[in-house]
């Protein structure tokens, strides 16, 4: 597991810890808290309750070179990554038991979360819809060998694992597994809810392509005029 921090609030994270820690399986999990600013010290009395638990502290760079840096210092088969604002919940007790259990090792492990304001996220059958509706990022689980490989891109400040998630999806290759079991409550509101990653928007069309091919890239391109038209139309502003 590894959390991001920057000027964490202490209530915030004394939450998400507490979940982690009331977790029946708390003792297999390894925390990595990747902090960047002020960090709430006496979070570390939670650290009795894990297999590992140890902060790391780096420049602000951004919460995906946090995820990054969390990467390299893990050393579990499995990676979740959560912000300080997110819960556990009991459902992640079944899915760490499943992969404990799971040989060889899933490249992504991909379960339920619900976001708050908007409900259950859960990974779509159809590895193509994940072009145009990304799985909740504190659902899924990743294999840690896979991504010290395959880091996330931080071109992407907003999305990068978004591209991670389609890169992952279109190869056949790579292990992927579902499950229904709720696993974590995913606080909205923060960069990634309230604002657009441009670039991002601007190259999924290729990344599409690169990844499904070209059919898929003209898909998501016409998908985005579309959605633009719409957005721009007198309805829309109503």
């Amino acid at each position: 597991m590894v959390i991001a921090a920057k000027d964490a609030p202490q209530s915030l994270m004394d939450c998400c810890l507490a979940s982690l820690a009331r977790l029946n399986r708390a003792r297999d999990l390894e925390i990595v808290i990747v902090n960047s600013g002020v960090f709430p010290e006496p979070c570390a009395r939670f650290g009795s309750s894990f297999h590992a638990f140890r902060r790391v502290e780096m420049a602000p760079k951004g919460v995906y070179a946090a995820y990054n840096r969390g990467i390299s210092e893990a050393s579990g088969r499995y990676l979740l990554f959560f912000g300080v604002d997110d819960i556990a919940l009991p459902g992640m007790d079944s899915v760490i038991g499943t992969l404990e259990q799971s040989s060889p090792v899933y490249d992504l492990y991909a379960a339920t979360a619900y976001m708050q304001g908007i409900g259950m996220s859960k990974p779509a059958r159809a590895r193509t819809a994940i072009l145009f509706r990304n799985w909740c990022h504190q659902g899924l689980f990743y294999s840690r060998e896979y991504l010290v490989q395959h880091p996330f891109d931080l071109d992407y400040a907003i999305q990068a694992d978004h591209k991670a998630n389609i890169e992952i999806l279109a190869d056949r290759s790579l292990r992927i597994g579902r499950s229904p079991e709720l696993v974590s409550y995913f606080a909205t509101g923060g960069a990634s809810q309230t604002a657009h990653d441009l670039r991002f928007r601007r190259d999924l069309p290729r990344i599409a392509g690169e990844n499904f091919g070209p059919a898929y890239r003209l898909t998501v391109a016409l998908k985005q005029r579309i959605a633009n038209v719409v957005k721009g139309s007198p309805v829309a502003r109503r």
